[in-house]
């Protein structure tokens, strides 16, 4: 097996932290184990900063987070979303708009 899967493997599990900041309102679903089994939770209404801390263990989870924007009062408002693996940052990106969505994945072995 290849050894970028093994940190979802530890029977402790793993810590993932996903944060988003910036300016405006947004709605974000953020994956808690395996999202193809429905192991997710929403937050309707997030303001910024947001940060939320999960462990992750098994064969299955994939560290997602969809953030929707709902800023019709901040036409240049941002959203700066990031997800660590165990204290390293795994992926970054930004949403910026009235009205997007994006979703972000970290796949295994994306912190090396």
């Amino acid at each position: 097996m290849n050894r970028k899967f093994l940190p979802f493997l530890r029977k402790r599990g793993t810590k993932v932290t996903y944060e988003v900041t910036g300016t405006g309102r947004f709605e974000v679903t953020y994956a808690v184990g395996d999202p193809l089994k429905g192991e997710e939770k929403l937050v309707k209404v997030g303001v910024t900063p947001w940060k939320q801390d999960v462990v992750m263990s098994g064969i299955g989870p994939m560290p997602m987070l969809t953030i929707v924007t709902s800023n019709p009062e901040h036409p240049d408002g941002w959203l700066q979303c990031t997800i660590s693996i165990n204290g390293e940052l795994a992926v970054e990106g930004a949403v910026s708009s009235r009205s997007a969505s994006a979703t972000f994945t970290a796949l295994p072995g994306a912190t090396g």
